[in-house]
């Protein structure tokens, strides 16, 4: 694949996810990726990162058939029930009730939750609604200055809801990476505390 290197590429981007793990709420900007598959670049870079043999993931809703074949097909990695995943690729637009079936790890290895990826329409820093989209979501705990403010275009409530009970007893939970399709990319891990209005 021309557009995505799998030494230089993953680093860089695993790099990005680290940085921005660390420190819930910020945005960085994913570039470089230009070239591959249109409908989902991003997140396809984002599997090719995380996913390899060991590995396995979910896509519940209806439509990602084609990012599922193009998982399977270049990291090797299983497609298993949301439940047995380790991560698990939703969009947010639209409520996922399997959401709730996600696994939230134990007392003894609470870092066997899963990881969430959500594939939004924009992220936006602070409280910055164009037209009055989007949902401002306020951030605390552990790597946040007091609290941090960001805006997600593209997320149902109901799907922040679901993460919100998730998170319910840290440190069981999941942690939830958010990526736009114009490649803004913000993560919130179970750590940290969500309101949002």
């Amino acid at each position: 694949m021309s557009w995505f290197d799998p030494v230089y590429s993953s680093q860089r981007l695993f790099r990005q996810l680290l940085d921005c793990m660390a420190r819930p709420g910020k945005i960085a900007e994913l570039r470089g990726f230009e070239g591959g598959p249109r409908d989902f670049l991003y997140v396809g870079a984002l599997a090719l990162t995380l996913l390899d043999g060991e590995t396995t993931f979910a896509a519940p809703e209806p439509g990602w058939e084609e990012f599922v074949s193009f998982c399977k097909f270049y990291t090797g990695s299983r497609l298993v029930a949301p439940e047995q995943a380790d991560f698990v690729f939703i969009s947010g637009v639209q409520p996922v009730p399997e959401l709730r079936q996600v696994c939230r790890g134990n007392l003894l290895f609470p870092d066997q939750g899963a990881t969430v990826i959500c594939c939004v329409n924009a992220i936006y820093p602070g409280a910055f609604q164009p037209a009055g989209e989007g949902i401002v979501l306020r951030l605390r705990g552990p790597g946040v200055p007091g609290e941090q403010e960001l805006t997600v275009a593209g997320l149902a409530r109901e799907n922040l809801a679901c993460l919100e009970e998730l998170n319910s007893e840290f440190p069981l939970g999941v942690d939830t990476i958010l990526v736009s399709l114009q490649g803004q990319l913000a993560c919130i891990p179970r750590s940290s505390t969500m309101t949002w209005s």
